[in-house]
This record gives C-alpha cells, sequence and structure tokens, in this order.
C-alpha cells in the first residue's frame, strides 16, 4: 500500500499512514464466522475482530507477511466463492486474512427475480426436484420457457441411468438446439431451481439460449455443502458468467432457497 506520511518523534516513536483504499465493514453472526473458519482453516480460530485484505496474488503476499513476523494459521486455500484466501496471526495481535480474487466480475450484473410468472416457473422447477429425488437422482429441476410457454421440463436422472451428465439443463439444451430456431432459442428463458453447472452453462451458451433464471445459487450450494461436510464435487463449482460472461442471469430467490436447501439435504442423507 502507498505510504501517505510518515513522521518520527523522540525516543524511536514512528507511524506511517498507509492508503488502504476502499474499505467495507463486515458484520457476521457466529454461524457465518464458523462457516468461514471452516472453509479457510478447518476449524474455528477466529477472534471477535478479523482484518481482511485483498491482494493481487495471495502466495507471493503470504510469503511476504510471514518474512515480516506473522504467523501461519492456513495456507493460502481456495474457497467456494472462487478466491484463494490465507489467514495469518499479524504482529500485535491482529488475525489478517489475505484474499486473492481468482476471476474477473461479470459483464453483466445479475438481476433480482421479482416477476409473478418467473417465481411461478421456479416454483415448479422446485417441484420438479422433489420428484427428482423421489427418483433416487439429485433433487435439480428446470423448465424452457418459450414466448411465455412452456417448451419443455425435465430433472435430473443420473442415478437411474448411471450417467452423471443427465442434468435437465443440459438436456434443455440440446432438445432446443434439436427443434427451435436460433431467433427462438435467443428468446427463450430457461429456468432452473439451481444454478447451472460449467457443463450445463456450457451447453446452454454454445447452443445460443436466452435468459437463465435461477432459485438458487451455485455459491449458496457449495456453502451449504461446505456446512454439511459432505465432501467435494466431482466438477469445480463456478457462477454462470464464469463460464459464459455474457448471459443475462437472475436469481437467486431467498423465498425458495430453503427449499432447495431442504431438498439437498436429504440428498446428502442428513435430517432436513
Amino acid at each position: 500500500m502507498p505510504v501517505e506520511a510518515q513522521y518520527d518523534s523522540e525516543g524511536g516513536a514512528r507511524v506511517a499512514i498507509l492508503d488502504a483504499g476502499r474499505a467495507t465493514l463486515e458484520l457476521s453472526n457466529t454461524a457465518q464466522v464458523e462457516l468461514i473458519d471452516r472453509v479457510e482453516v478447518g476449524r474455528r480460530v477466529a477472534p471477535a475482530m478479523r482484518l481482511a485484505l485483498q491482494v493481487d496474488d495471495c502466495s507471493t503476499a503470504t510469503e511476504a507477511v510471514l518474512a515480516a513476523g506473522a504467523r501461519s494459521i492456513a495456507p493460502p486455500t481456495r474457497t467456494p466463492w472462487d478466491s484463494l484466501n490465507a489467514r495469518l496471526d499479524a504482529p500485535a495481535g491482529i488475525q489478517l486474512t489475505l484474499f486473492e480474487e481468482l476471476t474477473e466480475p461479470s459483464p453483466v450484473a445479475r438481476q433480482p427475480v421479482t416477476d409473478p410468472f418467473d417465481l411461478e416457473m421456479l416454483r415448479r422447477c422446485v417441484d420438479l426436484a422433489e420428484l427428482a429425488l423421489e427418483g433416487g437422482n439429485g433433487p435439480f429441476g428446470s423448465v424452457l420457457v418459450l414466448d411465455g410457454e412452456v417448451r419443455f421440463e425435465d430433472y435430473n436422472h443420473e442415478a437411474e441411468t448411471g450417467d452423471g451428465t443427465r442434468h435437465p439443463e443440459f438436456a434443455i439444451a440440446q432438445r432446443a438446439a434439436a427443434n427451435l430456431t436460433a431467433e427462438e432459442r435467443d428468446r427463450a428463458v430457461v429456468y432452473t431451481s439451481a444454478e447451472h453447472c460449467p457443463m450445463c452453462a456450457a451447453g446452454h451458451a454454445w447452443v445460443g439460449l436466452g435468459r437463465i433464471v435461477f432459485a438458487t445459487s451455485s455459491a449458496q450450494i457449495l456453502a451449504w455443502r461446505t456446512e454439511w461436510e459432505v465432501g467435494a464435487m466431482p466438477v469445480a463449482v463456478h457462477p454462470i458468467n464464469h463460464i459464459a460472461p455474457h448471459l443475462t442471469v437472475a436469481g437467486p430467490v431467498p423465498e425458495l432457497a430453503q427449499r432447495v436447501r431442504a431438498l439437498l439435504r436429504r440428498s446428502a442423507g442428513l435430517a432436513s
């Protein structure tokens, strides 16, 4: 950080004023603090106050801070939110997180979901997710809509077929490519109970489908799985716009998140 000013006084007293740029104050409840600690460290270690600094290179910055006298609590660790975070004890009793954002922000901002028709379609997606779970599959459901008309709906079939790619969003992309014109695909909207995985996001983009509206985000689902300690998924989780930066995306919807969360807990063999 650039030095704005520094002063020396009698007896070796010294102070430096650094330009820290923009800062925010993050207030977290106990459950959130415990979740962040599990992600970054693996156990509860945070004091009442912790300082977090964004850096360009987490590994290099961590080495520099360690060389300056800090003590490592946890090395740079990739988080569910696609950042690289290191936790350290700095001098003067300050616990420090250094974090590096691993992906550039999308040029397309996520939109809120307020339209009654959008919400109706998302509720149908969650209903389909329940049907998937009843069949022993992952609890995910999706609907394809063109000009206000439902053209296709589906849910996960990976357990009953043994095919891990049998996601409804991927099936929608394939069906749309086979049955809709390019202009129709561009106008079509895909509704889904959970944000597309990288495979489905890529399929959606490659066939030229339009807007995506989802009930729960990939970050929410990954945070829940981390909280439940159910293990890593076979494919890294990324937001849709990290895979297809220019897609228009809306979600999540807080009023539906608890329904989806309960289905995912049941799918993981946990009490809802």
